[in-house]
């Protein structure tokens, strides 16, 4: 049977739906699986942001978030922009929040040049 999270339950509606294709039942059990890691990931990073200390945050963290996109080279700097937020409300809110700060980056970066 497949190993699941009642809690989870609409994370595995949406995941699911968003595929095209699921091969078999270890298929469907890796996909779970993913959607229980990148809920435990995405709450490391809101009790970072609560806590405004996510220097224990990586970027297996952020890989591990279902959906996010990020830039390994700015780790740092999405550490500190989450430690400055009182809260992150989902990944959204997050996602919006790395592409600030890689705005910020490239922008500076223009300034340097």
């Amino acid at each position: 049977g497949l190993n699941i999270n009642s809690a989870h339950f609409t994370d595995y509606q949406d995941a699911i739906a968003a595929e095209a294709e699921i091969m078999d039942v270890a298929a469907l059990q890796s996909l779970i699986d993913s959607v229980d890691t990148s809920i435990v990931a995405f709450a490391d990073v809101q009790t970072a942001a609560t806590s405004s200390d996510a220097s224990a945050l990586t970027d297996t963290t952020f890989g591990n978030i279902r959906g996010l996109m990020f830039n390994n080279a700015h780790l740092t700097d999405y550490q500190g922009a989450i430690a400055a937020e009182s809260d992150i409300i989902d990944v959204a809110a997050l996602q919006t929040l790395i592409d600030s700060v890689d705005a910020s980056l490239v922008a500076f970066g223009d300034v340097q040049a």
